[in-house]
């Protein structure tokens, strides 16, 4: 379920990954970002390497009583795919270079309607494709020396779409496609993440605004938006292993690559950094930031894999 994946979170990520990207143009007068990009920016290859760090016990219990609570307080109201989510205002926020637009138009399209919970493998097959037609648009374009944030934002994307975890897709399709929607839309009623998506994406406070001030917006509403995201994973993966042989895990294992880069990321990063991150993320949104946590989302793949 790719659905799930990037829609939400890669905004939160990428905000950091702006930041630093920003700290690395200001030391190096831009040359590293240049290097990189013609480093990474082969076609079809997006590296996400992960270290190990420690456990945080407490916010995972924490995030269990969030997820009960989610899934206990707004399961009377029934699924309601109506609102879209504005995924162009959200990579506006977080540092999406203007010079790709035209390249990831369709892309944007493409996963917008993920989140409609209908045809889902479909239109992820849509999104792969629309994935490779704007890695190859950006590739041409030498002077987009920060294109390198499109490829950690998608780079749950890439995860899915090429290599072992494609081929494990195309293993399990029949059932894939018979379970998908179902699954998928269940955990949504019972989650509403689609609709937390779209109501934080149509904010009017996100439109145009710097890093610190996007900071701000995200700790003051991003809560409800990662709770509703923990309880879709866990609720996504649970359900899709039972229908279709670790497919939740090995799913929400590939969703969740731009937060594993993420977590190497801030453990890598100095001590104020760290505490900056702390001190500004709702307790909601932390788990997202660390690899300990994050392989308690997709331990169920990490176990039997």
């Amino acid at each position: 379920m790719l659905l799930i994946h990037f829609l939400f979170l890669q905004f939160l990520l990428f905000a950091f990954v702006s930041c630093e990207g920003n700290k690395t143009s200001a030391d190096d007068g831009g040359k590293v970002q240049h290097k990189n990009r013609k480093d990474k920016m082969a076609i079809g290859q997006t590296k996400s390497k992960v270290k190990e760090g420690e456990a945080a016990k407490e916010e995972t219990a924490q995030r269990e009583g969030k997820r009960a609570e989610s899934g206990t307080n707004k399961s009377d109201k029934s699924w309601d795919s109506s609102e879209e989510v504005d995924i162009n205002a959200i990579w506006g926020t977080v540092g999406m270079p203007k010079c790709i637009d035209r390249c990831i138009k369709s892309l944007s399209s493409a996963m917008g309607r993920l989140l409609q919970f209908n045809e889902t493998l479909d239109k992820f097959d849509d999104i792969c494709i629309k994935h490779d037609e704007a890695v190859n648009c950006i590739h041409e374009k030498v002077l987009c020396l920060s294109s390198n944030v499109f490829e950690v934002i998608t780079s749950g994307v890439e995860h899915l779409c090429k290599g072992p975890k494609k081929q494990f897709v195309k293993k399990h399709k029949t059932c894939l496609e018979n379970n998908l929607d179902k699954v998928a839309q269940g955990c949504d009623q019972k989650c509403h993440l689609a609709r937390a998506l779209a109501q934080f994406s149509r904010r009017s406070d996100l439109r145009g605004v710097g890093l610190v001030h996007l900071l701000a917006v995200v700790n003051a509403d991003s809560g409800p938006v990662c709770s509703a995201a923990d309880c879709f994973l866990h609720c996504f993966r649970e359900g899709m292993n039972q229908k279709c042989a670790r497919s939740g895990g090995v799913i929400t294992d590939g969703l969740l690559r731009p937060f594993y880069y993420l977590a190497n990321l801030i453990q890598k990063s100095g001590r104020a950094i760290r505490k900056f991150l702390d001190d500004k993320l709702p307790n909601e949104c932390k788990y997202l930031m660390k690899k300990e946590t994050l392989d308690e989302v997709v331990k169920a793949v990490k176990e039997t894999s």
